[in-house]
């Protein structure tokens, strides 16, 4: 098991505390400096240890607070692709059966299953095979879908991993997403819980979702609660997802994790859904988050919202678990 180092990451008791109010701190007063990384590392260790030795079934009360912290408020998750959502928050989403799924970037042409792949298909075939993997996966969680139909990188000729690509990226989505998140936030007349992709690994079109969010935090911030989500398989790489983590901390200051524990049969059962971008059977370890615990989770990061109004913040540190 890879363990990631965590800088300023945030400590949530899962479920202890009312819809995107404060759960559990470590280090959290007033004029307080960051902890080394390192430093951070080791308190992660203490406390999952500790939790490890707690007696049989004492997460699954927590795993249900969390789940009614959020059952009575709007639920929107932001999905790059047709299947992030699924492989990051699938196991939550499904708990949770409601919600609003939107997906950013949905014309392309990658499909990995080794069938799929020798058959060659038209961009519209494989839209049409996407489009369907991901109908049933909404159906299953009880998800409405909205569609910003944007162009995957291949078809702007580009790679995935160029970078250069971003500002273009960002300019395909921005107006488009803003505009239907603030209809959204008009029906609803309640805030939303906004999950948001992390940014993890070199992928432009995850990195444009996450940065046209942030750009747009102060804009957005009456209407929102933000959850910046542990995309997988990304998270299983801990530099990549440290990194993600560091930048998120750069631009929206001290975040709080959350942890909610998905059992990997039903997990597994959800990811299979999106046969096209499987090679083989969804591999355990690919689809956990390179960090503790090391039961089967998600996990997403919330910034503290008085941060966002540009208050002077203070370190918040340590693990999670549920």
């Amino acid at each position: 098991m890879i363990l990631g180092l965590h800088d300023h990451e945030g400590v949530s008791h899962a479920g202890n505390a009312p819809f995107g109010a404060p759960i559990f701190r470590v280090g959290a007063r007033e004029g307080c400096g960051s902890l080394h990384p390192i430093e951070s590392c080791v308190i992660e260790t203490a406390f999952t240890f500790a939790r490890l030795v707690e007696p049989a079934g004492a997460a699954a009360p927590c795993r249900a607070a969390l789940l009614e912290s959020f059952r009575h408020h709007p639920v929107i998750a932001l999905s790059p692709h047709f299947d992030d959502a699924c492989f990051s928050l699938g196991g939550f989403l499904k708990a949770l059966g409601h919600g609003i799924l939107i997906n950013l970037f949905t014309h392309g042409r990658y499909v990995v299953q080794p069938r799929l792949a020798r058959a060659d298909l038209t961009q519209d075939a494989v839209r049409y095979v996407r489009d369907k993997e991901d109908r049933a996966f909404a159906i299953a969680c009880g998800l409405v879908r909205h569609d910003l139909e944007c162009e995957e990188p291949v078809l702007r000729r580009r790679r995935p991993g160029e970078m250069a690509g971003l500002a273009d990226d960002v300019g395909q989505i921005e107006d488009r997403l803003l505009a239907l998140l603030f209809a959204l936030a008009a029906e609803s007349g309640t805030p939303s819980a906004l999950f948001v992709p992390l940014g993890i690994g070199r992928h432009v079109n995850h990195r444009a979702a996450t940065e046209t969010i942030l750009r747009n935090l102060a804009r957005l911030q009456p209407f929102f609660e933000f959850y910046f989500y542990e995309e997988l398989p990304y998270a299983s790489n801990a530099f990549h997802r440290m990194a993600a983590l560091e930048r998120l901390h750069h631009r929206a200051g001290p975040v709080r994790r959350h942890v909610f524990t998905a059992p990997w049969r039903e997990k597994r059962a959800l990811i299979g859904l999106y046969q096209s971008q499987l090679r083989g059977s969804p591999s355990f370890f690919r689809f956990h988050p390179a960090a503790f615990p090391l039961a089967a989770h998600e996990a997403f990061w919330s910034p503290e919202q008085k941060n966002i109004k540009g208050e002077s913040p203070c370190s918040i540190i340590g693990p999670a678990w549920s």
